[in-house]
C-alpha cells in the first residue's frame, strides 16, 4: 500500500543520524502500488520516484510480482512503460517458475528472490532454482523450527512479521459481491493519493474478519489470515536457526500500524544482535502475545 511505503520512508528518516545500525538492505515493492485504475504512465512515474528515494538511501528495490501469473500479467510486464521502469529495479520477488522463466527472458541480467510458495524445501530444488537465477530463498511458512533447521542456508530469508496469505484467487470477490471496479465511474483511493487499491473483508461463521486484497489490474485476490504472523517473541529460537535475512511483510496495515511494527522490529534486531541495553534485554524475555506464530512452533498438523 502507498501509505505503508510512505511510513517506511518516514521511519528511515527517523533512524538517520541515530546510532541505529543498518536494518534493511532490500525493499520489495508490491504490484498493488500500480493501483487499480490510474493511467499506467502516471503509476510508473510515481513508483519511479519512490524507487529513486529508496536508492538514494542505499537500499535495493525488488518488484514483488503478482501471485497469480496469467496473460494479464504477461501483457502488463510487456508494456513499454512498465518495461522501462522494471529495467531500473534491482530484481524481482517471484512466486512461480512461470514468472521466473518469463522475467529471465525479459530481463536476462536481473536477480531473483523466491517467495515461500515457490518450492525450495530440499537441496535438489534449491540447486535447480539457483541455476535459474534465484539468489535468495524465502523459507516455507509451513515448516516448524525443527524442520527449518534442516533447510536454512546462507541465502535463506524468513518472514518475521506479516499477514499470511490463505488463498490466491482469480475468482474476484469484489466483482462477485459488489461489481467490477473497472466498470464503475469512481474508485476508492488511498489516503496518500499515490494509487488506488481495494481492501475487502470476508467474515466466517464465528464473525472473524479475513482481509481480502484485490489487484484489479490483474483480476486476482489474496485472502489473508485474520491475525498477522509475529515472531518477535521467538528470539532465542531464531538465534539458534541462524537465519541470515528477515523480512517484514506489510499488506493491510495502516501507516500508524506500519510505523509501530517497524519500531518493534528495530528493537528486536538490536536485541537480536546483542546491542541492546540491559533494560531492553530484560524486555526480550517477555513473550510477544500479539498475532500468531503460525507453524513456527507446532508445524503442519
Amino acid at each position: 500500500m502507498p501509505e505503508q511505503l510512505d511510513a517506511f520512508l518516514a521511519f528511515l528518516k527517523e533512524c538517520s543520524g541515530s546510532s541505529t545500525p543498518e536494518l534493511f538492505d532490500t525493499v520489495y515493492l508490491d504490484s498493488c502500488l500500480f493501483g487499480n485504475q490510474s493511467p499506467l504512465q502516471n503509476s510508473c512515474r510515481k513508483l519511479e520516484q519512490k524507487m529513486e528515494a529508496l536508492h538514494s538511501m542505499g537500499l535495493k528495490c525488488f518488484f514483488a510480482c503478482p501471485p497469480v501469473f496469467r496473460s494479464r500479467v504477461r501483457d502488463f510486464f510487456a508494456d513499454p512503460c512498465v518495461c522501462e521502469l522494471f529495467s531500473r529495479f534491482d530484481g524481482f520477488l517471484v512466486s512461480s517458475v512461470d514468472e521466473l522463466e518469463f522475467l529471465r527472458n525479459l530481463f536476462p541480467n536481473s536477480r531473483f528472490v523466491s517467495e515461500d510458495c515457490l518450492y525450495a524445501a530440499n537441496t535438489e530444488a534449491r540447486a535447480f532454482l539457483r541455476g535459474e537465477g534465484i539468489i535468495r530463498f524465502t523459507l516455507p511458512a509451513e515448516l516448524n523450527v525443527r524442520e527449518l533447521r534442516e533447510v536454512v542456508s546462507s541465502d535463506s530469508e524468513l518472514i518475521l512479521y506479516g499477514y499470511q496469505p490463505l488463498m490466491q484467487s482469480a475468482q474476484c470477490v469484489r466483482r462477485n459481491t459488489m461489481g467490477c471496479v473497472k466498470r464503475e465511474k469512481h474508485t476508492r483511493t488511498s489516503k496518500s493519493g499515490a494509487g488506488e487499491y481495494e481492501l475487502l473483508y470476508l467474515r466466517d461463521r464465528r464473525q472473524v474478519r479475513f482481509p481480502v486484497l484485490t489487484r484489479c489490474r490483474f483480476c486476482t485476490n489474496t485472502v489473508y489470515n485474520s491475525v498477522p504472523l509475529r515472531l518477535f517473541g521467538c528470539g532465542e529460537q531464531l538465534q539458534k536457526l541462524q537465519v541470515p535475512y528477515f523480512r517484514l511483510s506489510f499488506t493491510v496495515e495502516s501507516a500508524e500500524e506500519t510505523m509501530r511494527i517497524l519500531r518493534t522490529a528495530r528493537t528486536f534486531i538490536a536485541e537480536f544482535d546483542n546491542t541492546a541495553s540491559s533494560s531492553e534485554q530484560s524486555k526480550r524475555k517477555q513473550p510477544d502475545t500479539e498475532g500468531t506464530r503460525g507453524h513456527f512452533k507446532r508445524g503442519v498438523e
